[in-house]
């Protein structure tokens, strides 16, 4: 991977007073830390570079208890902006209780985490708007076909997706037509991967994604994260095992017992 990610916010390219949330493009840019403009290859869009030490998730010290059973244990770490990151583990070793807890669905019981350098319990609904997240478990609307419920994602974010979903559907040979209820797990898992990136949003969060997917349609769903992350998508991918997420990985956590064992780049693991 290298150092440096798109960020995916484009302005058309041209003469006259470009603006980006009411601000010129150049006003913007130098509110930017470290940033740089490239016009886009393809439709000579100005696209914003980041540098990608910049980070887009960080937590402090994050703890999480039952009682007296321990989930997460004293947690310090970042993931930057326009990384991929593996979490590892096996079952009950804190992934899913890490990513709940940044996602503001469970309360820590000490420390502190970040994303976009918000607080994820006091401002989970601001940090909601830019992610996107297939949850290990899903809860979807039974009744509704699987078409229904991917507008509905799309209209909760005030966005038209039905290109995009039309497009990620076909590749993970998923029909938009048939109803939730009758969907088999495997499939249900593709609603899920289908609904998390639509939005486009700044930060992807997979939990257990691979799982259950077959060689065809895994291969699919690499392709899909490798062109979120190339649009500038920090993702962070959770898995049991390293051989379900090296080809992606820029650095990988290992959790154990709810504390972590170790943050390494695939090089070293390799």
């Amino acid at each position: 991977m290298g150092a440096m990610r798109l960020l995916g916010m484009t302005q058309r390219a041209g003469s006259g007073n470009r603006k980006i949330k009411g601000r010129t493009f150049e006003e913007h840019e130098k509110s930017l830390k470290t940033v740089r403009a490239t016009p886009h290859k393809d439709n000579n869009h100005i696209v914003i570079v980041r540098v990608m030490n910049e980070q887009i998730i960080a937590l402090n010290g994050l703890m999480k208890s039952y009682g007296k059973h321990q989930g997460i244990s004293n947690l310090s770490f970042s993931i930057n902006v326009g990384e991929i990151c593996g979490f590892i583990g096996s079952n009950g070793a804190g992934k899913s209780t890490t990513i709940r807890t940044l996602m503001g669905l469970i309360r820590p019981t000490g420390g502190s985490a970040t994303i976009f350098d918000l607080d994820c319990q006091t401002q989970a609904s601001k940090i909601a708007r830019n992610v996107g997240y297939l949850s290990s478990e899903d809860s979807y609307y039974e009744s509704m076909k699987v078409h229904q419920l991917l507008q509905y994602t799309a209209n909760l974010y005030g966005m038209d997706c039905w290109s995009k979903v039309n497009d990620l559907a076909a590749r993970l040979d998923l029909d938009l037509y048939r109803r939730i209820s009758d969907l088999s797990p495997r499939n249900r898992k593709k609603v899920g991967i289908v609904s998390a990136p639509i939005t486009r949003p700044k930060l992807v969060i997979m939990d257990e994604p691979i799982s259950g997917l077959d060689p065809l349609i895994r291969q699919a769903f690499y392709e899909v994260l490798e062109e979120e992350n190339r649009r500038g998508t920090a993702i962070p991918l959770l898995a049991h095992v390293l051989s379900e997420v090296q080809r992606l990985c820029d650095r990988v956590a290992i959790l154990k017992d709810g504390q972590l064992v170790g943050i390494q780049s695939i090089k070293e693991l390799r």
